[in-house]
C-alpha cells in the first residue's frame, strides 16, 4: 500500500497520540500568538492531521493545539497505512508548506540527505530545483548560534548565504554588524 492510499476519518480529539518529533524543521509558536487559532474556532479543523493506524500523529501538531485551544471533541484526520515513511512524510509535509524560514528549510533538506537520498531525489520528491536545495544545504554550515538569531532578527536569505561561507568564527563576528 503506498501512502497515497490513505483512509479519511472523523475521530476523537482524545484519540490522537502525540510523540515529541526531532524531525519537525518548523519553530512552532505558542498558539495563542498564532491566527489558526481564531479560524479554527470559528470554522474547525479544515484539513485533516496526518496520523499513523495507532492514531499516533505525524503531521499537523499547529492544528493539533489549536483544535486542543479551541475545545474541539471532533477532529478529521488521515491515516497512513501501515507500512508508510512516517519520518520522510513528516519532513516533506513540513518542507512543502509556506512560509518556512530557509534555515528551518535546510535542516529538513539535510535530515533527508542523511537519510541517504541523494540531490537528485531530494529534487523529485520535494520538487525543489538541485540548485535551490545545494544552496540550501550550505545553510546548515552556519554556526548553531545564528540560526536562531537569524530566524529571530529576520536575516534575509542573501545574508545567510553570504555567513554561510564563512569560517564559524567569522560567521559569529560578521552577524553582529546585521
Amino acid at each position: 500500500m503506498s501512502t497515497k492510499e490513505t483512509l479519511v476519518a472523523t475521530v476523537e480529539f482524545d484519540t490522537i497520540r502525540v510523540v515529541p518529533c526531532n524531525t519537525n524543521p518548523r519553530h512552532i509558536k505558542p498558539i495563542e500568538e498564532d491566527g489558526l487559532l481564531v479560524s479554527v474556532k470559528e470554522h474547525g479543523i479544515l484539513c485533516p492531521l496526518l496520523v499513523t493506524h495507532d492514531m499516533q500523529l505525524v503531521a499537523g501538531y499547529r492544528r493539533y493545539a489549536a483544535a486542543k485551544a479551541a475545545a474541539i471533541q471532533m477532529i478529521p484526520v488521515r491515516i497512513l497505512p501501515k507500512d508508510a515513511d512516517t519520518d520522510l512524510v513528516a519532513l516533506l509535509e513540513n518542507l512543502n508548506r509556506s512560509n518556512l524560514h530557509p534555515i528551518d528549510e535546510a535542516i529538513a533538506l539535510k535530515a533527508l540527505s542523511l537519510r541517504g537520498h541523494t540531490l537528485d531525489n531530494i529534487a523529485t520528491l520535494t520538487g525543489v530545483p538541485p540548485s535551490t536545495i545545494k544552496a540550501r544545504l550550505r545553510l546548515t554550515n552556519l554556526d548553531p548560534t545564528i540560526h536562531t538569531w537569524a530566524i529571530d532578527k529576520h536575516l534575509t536569505l542573501q545574508s545567510l548565504n553570504l555567513l554561510a561561507g564563512l569560517a564559524p568564527k567569522m560567521q559569529l563576528d560578521t552577524a553582529g554588524h546585521f
